[in-house]
This record gives structure tokens, C-alpha cells and sequence, in this order.
């Protein structure tokens, strides 16, 4: 477990920047936090360390999002969910989460913690941030679970 304090936007970006070089195609990013606690903001880092260009914004009312690197090298979508809006396993699959695991990306889930998808991803980041005014608490944990991958 690791754990970082910022003090602004741009370094919880930055923590993501370089996190993002850890991931690797079908890994699920957890993000877990209060509403307005930087969950977004830690994407958009993610994603410009993926080499994504694009506008990372919060996926709250389309439900998904799909980022393309677009640095020569790397292939690898990410894949961004907000789940805040879904209350059932039913509604998950609704959306095709599923197909978006098969398609071999990076899975980054806001609000994702009680639907039990942990066991999809052979590798699993949970990412928590807490908020206290303009500082933020990031703590990154690691759950690997093996063989089943879609």
C-alpha cells in the first residue's frame, strides 16, 4: 500500500501520470471516494500517462467513456466507468461492461465498490482518495487475482 498527499489538482494528476505506467491491458483501477474528492482528476492523469491526449471528463450521466492513446507505441484504450447511477448487476450488464473487459483495455471504475467485479480482472487497483478542503489523501492498493480473465 502506498500513500500520497496533495495539495493540488495538477499533483494528484501527476501521482496518476506516473502510476499509469504500472497498468497493463484488463487491469480494473477502483476509484473510491466522496463525491468531488478527485476521482476525475486522478483519470485524467491516468489517461495522459497512457498516452491519451483526449478530454478526460467524468462519465456520470453517459455511464462510460472510451479514451485512445494516441502516442505511437501504445494501443491500449482506457476504458472510464461512473456506476453512480446503477444500482443493479443487471444494470452493469445493460451497459456491456463485460464486452469492454473483452476488448482488452483498462478498466477505471468510479463508484464500482459493492458489485462484486473484482473477480473479473486478473489484476486489481484499488484507489482511495479522501478530501479534506484542498488536500487530498491518495491511497493505492494492489489485489491480484488469478485466471479469470473473459
Amino acid at each position: 500500500m502506498e500513500k500520497y498527499i496533495t495539495t493540488a489538482p495538477s499533483e494528484t494528476e501527476h501521482i496518476a501520470e506516473q502510476f499509469a505506467a504500472r497498468l497493463r491491458p484488463k487491469d480494473g483501477v477502483f476509484l473510491i471516494g466522496d463525491m468531488g474528492a478527485g476521482k476525475t482528476r486522478f483519470t485524467k492523469g491516468l489517461a495522459r500517462g497512457l498516452g491519451i491526449t483526449d478530454n478526460v471528463t467524468s462519465p456520470t450521466f453517459a455511464v462510460a467513456a472510451e479514451y485512445y492513446p494516441t502516442v505511437v507505441g501504445n494501443t491500449t484504450p482506457l476504458f472510464h466507468f461512473d456506476f453512480y447511477r446503477l444500482e443493479t448487476a443487471a444494470d452493469i450488464d445493460a451497459i456491456g461492461f463485460y464486452d469492454y473487459i473483452n476488448r482488452g483495455g483498462i478498466c477505471v471504475m468510479e463508484w464500482a465498490d459493492g458489485f462484486g467485479l473484482e473477480t473479473e480482472f486478473e489484476r486489481v487497483f484499488r484507489v482511495g482518495i479522501t478530501a479534506r478542503g484542498e488536500v487530498r489523501e491518495i491511497v493505492l492498493d494492489k489485489i491480484i487475482f488469478c485466471g479469470k480473465i473473459r
